[in-house]
């Protein structure tokens, strides 16, 4: 049976999607979902919850599918749904245009912090394990991603501010010294 899946509009914040995260070995990526959107993962959820468990959840149950952004400093999510999907293999990510998808890698510089994506993510129910002390849940796969359009872009802005290297000093400028003597 394939795990309940659904697309997701939503906004890209970062994730490891062009190379897996060097502690767990998987792909993630964090997104900020439009309005509407945590209840379609929520309908998968609880699919699959169905499907795992007849639809009666073990007592302790993990959610790892929808949260809300608690963290006043991020003003991009706080208060938003968020979800964090990961992958052991390679995502897919493509740009569409009309009905043609076309696959991109990183170095198209295509997501980026704030940017807008479909996601295409499937929901899974695993059982626990007492003696590794897990506890039975239920999680979000990402399948792969679709740049959906251009947002404001988070973070990073390019542009440096004259006091961000108030004190240091580069060659040219000990070699404009020497030219004065």
């Amino acid at each position: 049976m394939a795990n309940p899946k659904c697309t997701v509009k939503a906004r890209f914040i970062g994730g490891k999607v062009f190379s897996p995260d060097e502690e767990s070995g998987k792909y993630t990526a964090l997104l900020v979902l439009e309005d509407g959107e945590a209840e379609k993962v929520r309908k998968i959820r609880d699919q699959a919850i169905k499907e795992k468990w007849s639809g009666k959840k073990p007592a302790g149950m993990q959610d790892w599918t929808v949260r809300e952004g608690d963290d006043e400093d991020y003003t991009h999510s706080f208060e938003r749904d968020f979800i964090n999907p990961k992958a052991n293999r390679l995502p897919k990510v493509f740009t569409k245009k009309k009905t043609v998808l076309t696959a991109v890698q990183e170095s198209d510089d295509i997501l980026y912090a704030g940017c807008y994506v479909f996601a295409v993510i499937d929901v899974y129910a695993y059982d626990g394990n007492k003696e590794k002390k897990i506890k039975s849940g239920v999680t979000l796969g990402l399948q792969h991603l679709v740049f959906w359009k251009n947002g404001e872009a988070i973070g990073y802005d390019g542009n440096p501010d004259d006091s961000d290297y108030d004190g240091m000093e580069s060659e040219e400028d000990e070699d404009e010294d020497d030219d004065m003597i």
